[in-house]
Parts: structure tokens; C-alpha cells; sequence
């Protein structure tokens, strides 16, 4: 398996951060920052973030959407990630692996162009807390799927903006043990 690492750890160098053993564990930028003050993406999301094995979070907010098209779907082999926050950034649809991040607890494309329908996939998110999905020009349309009632754990769900219909799924009554 071949994955990107540090040459040496960077924490806290321009928005990133390594463990010791230098493998890159957050990507964080935002425009008119302290983080990065110039948003270093633009066009389309490499295929090559999936493999940063051990990102745990990758957050960015800027003013106008930088990356273009379809998240690619290399995002399902993030399984450390717990926080996908890229607001303002993004356009295109969310991809069906992203229930494969099952560590995730936040995600949030909030401001950006996500377009599409909410792929059923992401009620395998069982660590899932929060989602921010709201104002989102294009909006996220269809029936929000029944496996979302899945996301026991889920305490804010934002999506004010989009077209979906029906209401979010109820999780199952807890058992008594």
C-alpha cells in the first residue's frame, strides 16, 4: 500500500500537521487566516489525498468554491479521517465512499455547490455527530434515505437550503440491556 508521508514532522507548518512517525494527520486552511493565507487548492481534488492513510481532519473555508467537480471517490480510503470540513470549496456531488470513513463525526460542505441526491452510504457513519450541509446553490435533492436513521449519534444536522423531501429519518429506540 503506498501512502504520503513527511519528510520529517511538520506540525503546525502551514496548515499541516504530522505524527512523529511523519505520517500527515490535518490539512487546515482558510483565506485571510492565520492557518494558510492563501487557499493553496484549486481545480479538480487529486485522486492522491486517499493516500493520506492517517489524515484525521481536513478542514478549508474560503470565499468562492475552489475545487471543481466530483469529490473523487479515493476519499473512502481515509478511514482515520473524523473531521471533512471544506466550506465554500466544493462542487459537485458527495460521493458514495464516503461511508466507508466510518471514524468520521463531522462532515460539512456548508456554502459550497453539492448537488445531487445524499448517497444512502453515509448511515454507516455510526461516530457521525455533525452535519453542516446548508445553503448549498445548487441543493442536495431526493428523499433523504432511511439508512440515515442509522446515525445514532448524530446531535446537528444542518441542511436548511437544499431540496430534499421527507424529514430525517429517526434512529431506532436504544435496547435496554
Amino acid at each position: 500500500t503506498q501512502s504520503i508521508t513527511c519528510p520529517r514532522p511538520l506540525d503546525g507548518n502551514a496548515g499541516v500537521a504530522c505524527d512523529a512517525n511523519g505520517t500527515i494527520t490535518r490539512i487546515e486552511w482558510r483565506n485571510g487566516a492565520s492557518i494558510v493565507e492563501n487557499n493553496p487548492f484549486s481545480g479538480t481534488m487529486p485522486t492522491d489525498i486517499g493516500l493520506l492513510t492517517g489524515l484525521q481532519t481536513f478542514r478549508g473555508w474560503t470565499h468562492t468554491p475552489e475545487f471543481d467537480g466530483r469529490l473523487p471517490t479515493e476519499l473512502g480510503h481515509l478511514t482515520a479521517l473524523t473531521a471533512l470540513r471544506i466550506s465554500n470549496q466544493v462542487r459537485g456531488t458527495l460521493p458514495t465512499e464516503l461511508g466507508r470513513c466510518t471514524a468520521l463525526q463531522l462532515i460539512a460542505f456548508a456554502g459550497s455547490s453539492i448537488g445531487g441526491t445524499l448517497p444512502s452510504e453515509l448511515g454507516e457513519l455510526h461516530e457521525l455527530r455533525t452535519v453542516y450541509l446548508y445553503n448549498n446553490p445548487l441543493g442536495i435533492s431526493g428523499s433523504l434515505p432511511s439508512e440515515l436513521g442509522r446515525l445514532t449519534k448524530l446531535v446537528d444536522w444542518r441542511a436548511h437550503g437544499n431540496a430534499f423531501s421527507g424529514a430525517l429519518p429517526t434512529p431506532p429506540p436504544k435496547k435496554n440491556s
